[in-house]
């Protein structure tokens, strides 16, 4: 199973050689927001995803903050880096009966 830069459509797509060096190798930066059409919404997610919080959205953060209803329900967790999430993971996966 390969991630969709390792296959050979990316190189072709990119006209990347399998051999090339990373100096040769272009960089792309995804530059427009299509999920999210609410200007605020865009700009505290980019907030989040760079971790600069400004007043205003660690305030937004904060006003948005709920508890949960559903007992049964477990929150969203959100990490860092993926050694985080695999550990998490694993621990979830070692207490399964």
């Amino acid at each position: 199973r390969l991630f969709c830069f390792e296959s050979e459509v990316w190189r072709q797509c990119f006209a990347l050689q399998p051999d090339s060096q990373a100096s040769q190798q272009r960089c792309f930066a995804l530059t427009e927001v299509f999920r999210q059409r609410d200007d605020r919404l865009v700009q505290l997610l980019s907030e989040v995803r760079h971790n600069r919080l400004s007043p205003w959205g660690l305030q937004t953060l904060h006003e948005l903050g709920r508890e949960l209803v559903a007992r049964d329900l477990e929150p969203t967790r959100l990490f860092p880096t993926n050694a985080s999430v695999d550990a998490v993971n694993e621990r979830r996966l070692a207490a399964l009966p």
